[in-house]
């Protein structure tokens, strides 16, 4: 029985024990001696433990891994294991235990389990196998087997979030698979005859099957059982369900049925027309669009009862002749028709029965996007392809207007095998036929194709355009090429190779820039490889090897967009949240995020960090200046140098450097940093490290992320608008936000300390009065406010990093609040702020700087040696503050931050961060951009032992002169 939510049928493997069954010091190291085996304990990058085992020193650590799977369900292609000593870089599957340093028998190994996202693809073949594959690695991770004896394996449907699939065959049998461990959780013997077609409802765990019987069955994957559903005469062409409405339409040449899948039963039907097909089905399930042989289309309302004339239907478009084509908002309930070949009208009418027709000699297809009002009509008219754009009117005003067209395009073949894809935004599209070597980009408005792609020697088999970044890939089976074109130019970017002849199948994730390639045709080949293409190097990356026959078809494993923060069990839907996940190798960005961090676990990045912390203890910042406006309110004093501050009573502008890239660096007082701040400098440090940098410091104390996003909207303690100008309105090549702390101490505490940090005069910026009912500081506020900000920034063409919050204080896990000021546990509230950077990283395309997750782990560090952590409370806060307030503008600071506050590591106060931490953070900024000017690559994790040193900062970087700290510098 596969059990709900997930699929699990494995036991618990020998030696793994829960974190509390443990055995501890000599006994323990005494029972293990004898056996020669070792304790295995791995924890989260966090410090939460994840698994506990004891392996022997002759087992690999792909059985490690298969323990931490066993105990926590993060599947082992996800997994990368460090020795927490560092050093080693990631340990291979192949490595044995007892190879590791400093290992011994019936000792302690502590590993960190870092969670990347595998990057899987499953395939199956003609072969009656399925394999499931590591795309990192090019290893088979499963091969399933298949279905023994069948005569040819149909489909498979995959849902990756709970590790599951389906497969189906002609010897009537589905099978459910646990890909994770790659077994069999359900035998479903289909009966009657052949199967036509499966659909999926995950989420319930049931399947629809309709087979060459005429019968529909409801199955449900838990039990097994099915339900049947009889009532057509003829074989079923179709099936659309409605699986939050418990219902689905499936029809046949004569007659369509509606059904209640939860009772099976028919609850509607539509009969005795020949010719039946469905046109379209609304999505609430009011009604569907029903055409025939004849020349007209209906409405059928569900909720019409049978009784009534057709079953309840109503004409609402009628061509000349043949079977009209339709497309339909039904949001407007309006629809656009059109019939190839028949007629030559293009119609667009609604439910209430208005119709307007405009005449378009040799129609065949009809391109609509509803929600820009637009379509484009494609016809052959006198041997010349024609593209023409009309503007759609609502149901107030319904009209087709005329947008553009012009002469046409040469075209000697039928309309039958023209293919499209649209760009509606840019108002551009693609042609190509099916038979064809050449494709055309169109001009739209004014009908006119401005590039020929001449390239392919053989038929254009598919093609996938990229319209955000202009190019197009097309393949053709002919000449066994994947082509790579700028459709701004027309040039071939890259050409790619088959070795296999005749056609292929492709899947193209233009997010992970890569394309998936496999052999679908049987003559003249040997071997059925699957290729894995980079887009950014038109190379292979990969070829696949385990299948003996034609591919029938194959998916690559979609990012996930989910990020997870501590161990935990199996929720209702089956997703396993272990560790601080971090985005995958699919595209530069996310490279650099998962990269980054395990870099710094690694100590790749430690000759960095000490050389940042030196410039920052020898404090890089200019003294505090005095800003002040003339007597008509404006500033017209001297201008700011390159990373220096100016609070947040007045704003004033960065001096121009011509010749220099612009960082903007924006967010709160950590970024600020002191003379103006009790932080230690970090914009400072990196304008002082980047000779070639401009730093824009767009910092201010007592920010929220509301107030970084709309600054125009708050009062600073002037009570004049806060002074600053949008993100939008500031121009530059990268930009960096580390925003949220003050917001975690917002939602940490109790709406008193949000009244002492947040309103009234003393504080920098204000809220307003009425915040508890209008802005209530939230995670939901705070990411919302974080992707307003970064799509402000994205508009003006910068490249966006954003950092992940410091932590507040020194806690490195949940616990309970305490005292009576805090509501929540501040680990917790920052690490679903961290966990909010990731999700607007993730859907924004930009790079996440895992500050949180450095920061957490040198604190693990500490703790693990002997020191005692201090734990975040607002008292202790407003004192330390109030202590270190002294400091900001006179000059009684002799020392560096950490050497005043020796109590804390990281942090001055328990929030902003000392030389120490701002040395992290400076260290992810300076490797960003030293990536982002090519100077350091992302490594590649498949073709070296362990992880290499990732963007190692170097004296040579273009970005300038990289100052080292004098052995004794001098300090104010």
């Amino acid at each position: 029985m596969l059990p709900a939510g997930r699929a699990s049928v494995s036991s618990q493997p020998t030696g793994l024990k829960s974190s509390a069954a443990v055995r501890r010091g000599a006994t323990h190291k005494n029972a293990t001696s004898k056996q020669g085996v070792v304790h295995i304990s791995v924890t989260g990058i966090t410090g939460e433990t994840v698994a506990e085992c004891d392996i022997p020193l002759s087992m690999t650590i792909a059985a490690v891994k298969q323990s931490v799977f066993e105990a926590s369900g993060v599947p082992a292609v996800e997994q990368r294991l460090l020795p927490s000593c560092g050093g080693m870089g990631f340990l291979r599957d192949n490595q044995c235990v007892g190879d590791m340093a400093g290992v011994e028998a019936g000792g302690t190994c502590e590993l960190s389990l870092v969670r990347c996202e595998g990057r899987l693809a499953i395939s199956w073949s003609a072969d009656r196998t399925i394999c499931l594959w590591d795309l990192e690695s090019g290893a088979a991770v499963h091969n399933f087997g298949g279905h023994t004896g069948s005569t040819q394996l149909r489909g498979v449907e995959v849902c990756w979030e709970q590790g599951l699939a389906l497969t189906w065959s002609r010897e009537k049998m589905m099978r459910v698979w646990d890909i994770n461990h790659g077994v069999v959780l359900q035998n479903l013997a289909c009966p009657g005859s052949e199967l036509l077609g499966v659909l999926m409802d995950w989420e319930r765990s049931r399947a629809l099957t309709w087979a060459r019987d005429r019968v529909l069955r409801v199955w449900n994957l838990q039990t097994g059982m099915d339900t049947e559903l009889r009532g057509h005469s003829t074989t079923i062409k179709g099936v659309q369900p409605g699986w939050a409405q418990n219902c689905a339409l499936s029809w046949s040449i004569e007659d369509a049925i509606l059904w209640d899948i939860e009772l099976g039963t028919a609850s509607r039907s539509f009969r005795d027309m020949p010719g039946l097909r469905v046109c379209a089905v609304d999505s609430h399930w009011r009604g569907a669009l029903i055409g025939s042989r004849g020349s007209s289309v209906y409405f059928w309302d569900f909720k019409v009862e049978e009784t009534e004339l057709w079953g309840g239907h109503a004409t609402v478009v009628e061509h000349e002749s043949g079977a009209p084509e339709v497309s339909i908002s039904w949001d407007s309930l309006q629809g656009i028709s059109w019939n190839p070949g028949v007629d030559d009208t293009l119609q667009l009418w609604d439910m209430r029965g208005s119709c307007v027709t405009r005449q378009v000699p040799g129609i065949f297809a009809v391109d609509v996007e509803w929600e820009r009002s637009l379509a484009v009509s494609w016809s052959i008219d006198e041997n010349m392809l024609m593209a023409q754009l009309w503007e759609i009117g609502g149901t107030a005003d319904p009209h087709l207007n005329f947008v553009g067209g012009g002469s046409g395009y040469p075209w000697r073949e039928s309309g039958n095998g023209v293919r499209t894809q649209v760009d509606w935004e840019r108002r551009r599209a693609i042609s190509w036929n099916d038979g064809g070597l050449v494709l055309q980009v169109w001009v739209l408005e004014q009908g006119s194709v401005a590039l020929d792609l001449w390239g392919h020697t053989g038929k254009v088999q598919g093609v996938q355009v990229d319209w955000t970044n202009d190019r197009a890939l097309t393949w053709s089976g002919q000449d066994t090429t994947l082509r790579l074109w700028d459709i701004t130019n027309g040039q071939v970017v890259f050409e790619m190779l088959r070795d296999p002849c005749g056609f292929f199948g492709v899947h193209v994730d233009w997010k992970r820039n890569c394309a998936l390639t496999w052999t679908e045709e049987g003559w003249g080949n040997i071997e059925f490889p699957i290729e894995l293409w980079d887009l950014d190097t038109g190379n292979a990356s990969q070829v696949l090897n385990g299948h003996a026959d034609v591919i029938l078809g194959s998916a690559m494993a979609p990012p996930r967009e989910r990020f997870s923060d501590t161990a935990k069990t199996a929720n209702s839907n089956g997703s396993l949240p272990n560790g601080i996940s971090m985005r995958p190798a699919d595209n530069k960005a996310a490279a650099i995020d998962y990269n980054l961090f395990a870099s710094y676990v690694n100590g790749d990045l430690d000759n960095l960090i000490a050389e940042y912390r030196g410039v920052l203890r020898a404090n890089p910042a200019r003294p505090a200046r005095r800003w002040h406006l003339n007597s008509d309110g404006l500033y017209d004093g001297p201008l700011r140098t390159s990373g220096e501050g100016s609070g947040c009573q007045i704003f004033v502008p960065t001096e121009e450097m011509p010749g220099r890239v612009r960082l903007l660096m924006a967010g709160d007082a950590n970024v600020l940093g002191a003379p103006y701040s009790n932080a230690a400098p970090a914009a400072a440090a990196v304008a002082k490290m980047n000779d070639a940098v401009m730093v824009e410091n767009n910092g201010g104390p007592g920010l929220l992320s509301m107030m970084l996003a709309a600054p125009q909207d708050y009062l600073s303690n002037t009570g004049r608008c806060l002074p600053r100008p949008k993100l939008s309105d500031q121009k530059s090549e990268y930009a960096c936000i580390l925003i949220g702390t003050l917001d975690a101490i917002c939602i940490a505490g109790t709406d008193s300390v949000v009244n002492v940090m947040c309103v009234g005069e003393q504080a920098p910026v204000a809220l307003p009065l009425d915040w508890d009912q209008t802005c209530r500081p939230c995670v939901e506020l705070y990411e919302k406010s974080l992707r307003d900000a970064v799509q402000q920034l994205l508009a003006t063409g910068a490249r966006v990093a954003i950092a992940t919050p410091p932590p507040l204080g020194e806690e490195v896990a949940d616990t309970s609040p305490m005292g009576r000021l805090l509501r929540r546990s501040p680990f917790a509230v920052v690490s679903e702020l961290a966990l909010a950077v990731r999700r607007v990283a993730a859907s924004e395309q930009c790079v996440v700087l895992p500050l949180f997750e450095c920061c957490i782990h040198r604190l693990r560090q500490l703790e693990k040696s002997g020191r005692r952590l201090v734990p975040w409370r607002p008292k202790d806060f407003w004192d330390r503050q109030k202590e270190s307030q002294q400091y900001l503008f006179g000059a009684q600071r002799q020392k560096p931050f950490e050497d005043l506050f020796p109590g804390t590591a990281l942090c001055t106060d328990l929030v902003k961060l000392n030389e120490s931490g701002a040395a992290i953070f400076a260290a992810l900024v300076q490797s960003w951009l030293d990536f982002q000017m090519g100077t350091n690559e992302v490594p590649d994790e498949a073709t070296s032992a362990g992880l290499p040193p990732l963007l190692q900062h170097t004296e040579s970087s273009v970005w300038g002169t990289h100052c080292q700290a004098p052995e004794e510098a001098e300090v104010f």
